[in-house]
């Protein structure tokens, strides 16, 4: 079993979230609402597969201090999938930090927005050699009227075959 910690899970990402946990993984899902928490666990089977860390990542000190505490309840984190947006520049490498054991490599998955650029992103960060930086980049899908955004079942999507396929860079739908 894999312990995953998601930022952004409860959002765009909550059938991602979902799947996670059916898959029997234990998920721990960063969010700063409670009633979007509640939306994710509603009919979710398996909800003990869910720990809640109730923090807006741009609290630096409160994102620290949520991690390390599941880390201790629920065993290392394996798997980091990160929707930070640019609001907090400093989140990503608070979980690199938090999450980075020698014993333990973890895969980082971080979703950009369209305009994302993941050589720049992974150059402003402190990587150390057990964390394998991937990335997902949210694209557009063409239509008769011309182009619109994804849905929140197709970035789901997306990722879980970046995750699964494990991807060093993906783009969902057209760039």
């Amino acid at each position: 079993m894999k312990h995953a910690l998601i930022i952004g899970g409860t959002g765009m990402l909550s059938q991602f979230t979902r799947r996670m946990a059916v898959a029997g993984d234990h998920v721990s899902v960063v969010a700063r609402n409670s009633e979007k928490m509640e939306r994710l666990e509603a009919g979710l089977a398996n909800a003990d597969m869910l720990t809640k860390l109730y923090v807006n990542y741009d609290n630096s000190e409160g994102l620290r201090e949520k991690i390390r505490t599941t880390v201790k309840h629920n065993g290392p984190i394996d798997i980091v999938i990160a929707w930070i947006h640019t609001s907090a520049p400093e989140a990503l490498q608070i979980v690199i930090d938090e999450v980075a054991k020698p014993e333990n490599s973890v895969r980082i998955f971080q979703v950009l927005g369209s305009r994302g650029t993941p050589e720049s992103q992974r150059r402003s960060l402190n990587l150390p050699q057990q964390i394998q930086y991937r990335s997902v980049i949210l694209g557009s899908v063409e239509n008769e009227d011309g182009f619109r955004w994804l849905t929140h079942e197709e970035i789901s999507e997306g990722v879980w075959d970046a995750v699964t396929n494990d991807y060093i860079a993906s783009v969902i739908g057209k760039q």
